[in-house]
């Protein structure tokens, strides 16, 4: 309504969602999320190596500062990942869904004495 005052209203930005995966080295696993995306619990990470046909279970998610983490892994030099997490929300957390996210990966490997250590070169899919 013209011309009508309003008082107490306000607008709210909120920082976009961010999430990345990443795979530092070929022993972990990492799902940073920021800004509004939600937050998740129950992680879990898994390992395509035939585009995504097929799923291997890395294991659950340890909760790291911005995310979370899988650790101890033996990944292969090149594959996908996909991070999955459950949300809650509503009343009581009376609703849930499920958040995914999946990237592929290759780590370049780098000689080191008489051997080969892969290293990270992560992208999203």
């Amino acid at each position: 309504m013209s011309g009508t005052a309003r008082n107490h209203l306000a607008r709210l930005l909120n920082d976009p969602a961010t999430q990345t995966i990443s795979v530092p080295d070929a022993t972990q696993v990492q799902w940073l999320r920021g800004g509004t995306a939600p937050e998740v619990e129950q992680v879990t990470f898994e390992l395509s190596t035939d585009g995504g046909l097929t799923w291997t279970a890395l294991g659950s998610g340890a909760r790291i500062s911005g995310g979370w983490a899988a650790t101890g892994l033996s990944l292969p030099f090149a594959g996908s990942i996909r991070a999955q997490g459950r949300a809650t929300g509503g009343e009581n957390n009376g609703s849930s869904s499920l958040i995914e996210q999946v990237a592929g990966y290759a780590l370049m490997p780098v000689l080191i004495g008489s051997g080969y250590i892969p290293t990270s070169t992560s992208r999203p899919r």
